[in-house]
């Protein structure tokens, strides 16, 4: 079982990572900045510039997808150009950028690999969708950390076939795709479900990238009708970390509802779930899910005009939303958070404050998020367990009369039960016991 801390703590400084580029500062090199630190003799704002973390640009609405020991950022509000971030070199180098007249704000990217990406594991394909001015292109990419070079047409972005672009001209309306957002699902891995404003969903099939035919109860349910369901968390249920498929959870402010499609008779089904209780609901938050529970990173909070710096966790199995004893060192909203097995970590990317956007990019160790529950009560049986068992045989040494080599046998099973040969065993025990029973 697993369990999320429920205190609000802030993070030690030190476990956020700085991954940035190396400059000349007043403070001396790097390793004399971290004996600094280690003496406790560094100041305050010293410190926390080396926490901070510097993007290649600032970047508010990010999308990012995890590739092997990449994360590759695929543009952002204003930011056409798109990198890979290499997790084990903390380095950034840039892969390609969207044309220029595309607008990039409240777009999505995700990753839909299909055969050929599947033979290749330096490769990959991404489809990046919607956004205010709607567009919807393909990139094969292979590493740019591979030393060969790229094959021509790859690691850029390019129209997919028959020049599709989802949201236009369909059933003689378009659609709103500005803060849409999609996953991949379906029994044969090859459909695209889009929610998107003002309360849609969509399927998509990948093969040929058209939509879905006859799909019926694509309305989503609202608890407040006046609310739009935009730049929402959007994740696959899962159970003991495993997607089920066809089955979804959206969150947007006090919306949190289940929902599953059923493939054969093409129509989707819905729940309610248990509605934020933290606090003010909030927008633009960052999101991952992870072991069964959603994170929620940073916020808006329209009444107040004001942002978050909490991280809050929705318990998918037990249906709870509990507080995470981590805080962000900055209230954010509209980032960009995916979590890389290369580092076992949470990388939370770009974002924006009330006054600017940021070019930040924190790193925070998964198990400061969430730790394993230990199951005392089955340690405590064994021990138990074990300690009667030796003073059961125990008693039977006393009643009955051993010779040394029969107590020894009595005390190498004891030996064998407790593990005792990892910790040594003083085999005058042997005589003592025997001295006893005389």
């Amino acid at each position: 079982m697993l369990f999320i801390a429920s205190t609000h703590l802030i993070l030690p400084k030190k476990i956020f990572k700085t991954i940035c580029k190396k400059k000349k500062k007043k403070t001396g090199s790097i390793q004399e900045q971290k004996k600094l630190c280690s003496e406790g003799r560094m100041k305050k704002q010293s410190y926390q510039e080396q926490i901070k973390t510097q993007l290649p640009a600032s970047l508010c609405y990010p999308q990012c997808v995890v590739f092997n020991d990449e994360i590759l950022i695929c543009g952002a509000y204003g930011q056409p150009k798109c990198y890979s971030f290499h997790v084990k070199q903390s380095t950034y180098k840039e892969i390609c950028s969207y044309p220029s007249n595309v607008g990039l704000l409240g777009h999505s990217v995700v990753e839909c690999n299909d055969e050929s990406s599947d033979n290749d594991e330096k490769m990959t394909t991404l489809l990046s969708f919607g956004g205010e001015d709607k567009h919807t292109f393909v990139m094969k990419y292979k590493s740019v950390w591979d030393e060969k070079e790229p094959v021509k047409d790859m690691n850029r972005w390019s129209r997919v076939k028959n020049r599709v672009v989802f949201g236009f001209n369909r059933n003689e309306r378009d659609d709103n795709l500005c803060g849409a957002r999609g996953l991949i699902s379906g029994y044969n891995k090859n459909l695209l479900f889009v929610v998107y404003p003002p309360n849609e969903i969509d399927v998509i099939d990948l093969s040929s990238y058209e939509y879905v035919p006859n799909v019926s109860n694509k309305k989503i349910p609202q608890m407040i009708k006046s609310k739009r369901i935009e730049f929402s968390s959007f994740v696959p249920m899962t159970k003991y970390g495993k997607q089920i498929t066809n089955e979804f959870i959206l969150t947007c402010e006090e919306l949190n509802i289940w929902i599953k499609y059923d493939e054969m008779e093409k129509t989707f089904l819905y729940k309610f779930l248990p509605t934020f209780c933290l606090g003010v609901p909030l927008s633009f938050c960052g999101y991952t899910y992870i072991y069964d529970h959603i994170l929620l990173f940073g916020g808006l909070n329209h009444n107040a005009s004001q942002r978050s710096n909490s991280i809050s966790a929705y318990d998918m199995k037990n249906q709870q939303w509990s507080n995470v004893s981590v805080l962000i060192p900055q209230s954010i909203s509209s980032c960009a958070v995916v979590i890389s097995p290369a580092d076992y970590s949470l990388h939370i990317i770009g974002g924006r404050t009330y006054a600017s956007e940021l070019n930040s990019h924190y790193i925070i160790p998964i198990d400061k998020i969430i730790q394993k529950n230990v199951n005392v009560s089955f340690f405590a049986f064994v021990i138990v367990w074990l300690l009667l068992s030796i003073l059961f045989d125990f008693w039977f040494v006393v009643c009955l009369q051993w010779t040394i080599a029969e107590i020894r046998i009595i005390t190498g099973y004891w030996q064998h039960k407790c593990q005792f040969h990892r910790l040594g065993w003083i085999y005058d025990f042997e005589k003592i016991i025997l001295l006893f029973l005389k």
